[in-house]
């Protein structure tokens, strides 16, 4: 740097100072992001707070959750298994809401690119009873979400190769 005239050490400095912001920004990000999963799991965060959340982490390129992708989707999967079994009260539109997000996801890029990598997801076995349940629910006449949504859902599970 003793090379270096006046003007280019004043960019350097600059230059390096532009980093700085850059990686605190960053690691301000990562902590925000961290504590996604946290507020996903926590009973006090409101339903629709969370699925707010879960649809951002989705679509978020800078989503730093390791195998996000299976974490979203499991965290959607014991949602829905959790309401359907009781086990929490979730508003009717937040119930309708995780059903289009998780069609959103089995029909998204993003999932298809999961596969293209070789990676896989596990569905569990509660949540295709739950779409089974919720198949008989609808014909039968008893309609608590969309049918077209329930189909969809099917559709994106049996057209996808990355289910385990």
């Amino acid at each position: 740097m003793s090379h270096c005239s006046g003007q280019q050490r004043r960019h350097l400095r600059k230059r390096q100072h532009v980093c700085d912001e850059i990686t605190l920004r960053y690691l301000d990000m990562a902590a925000i992001y961290s504590g996604i999963h946290l507020k996903l799991k926590n009973p006090r965060t409101p339903w629709p707070d969370k699925l707010k959340l879960a649809r951002f982490a989705w679509i978020s390129t800078q989503c730093l959750l390791p195998n996000k992708e299976q974490v979203l989707f499991d965290w959607t999967s014991h949602a829905l298994t959790c309401f359907y079994n009781k086990k929490v009260d979730v508003p009717s539109e937040v119930v309708e809401g995780l059903w289009t997000y998780l069609d959103d996801i089995l029909h998204s890029r993003k999932l298809h690119n999961v596969l293209s990598e070789g990676k896989t997801i596990s569905l569990r076995l509660t949540l295709a009873q739950i779409i089974n349940d919720r198949i008989l629910d609808c014909s039968s006449g008893l309609k608590s979400v969309s049918f077209h949504t329930i189909l969809s859902c099917c559709h994106g599970i049996l057209t996808s190769q990355c289910f385990l």
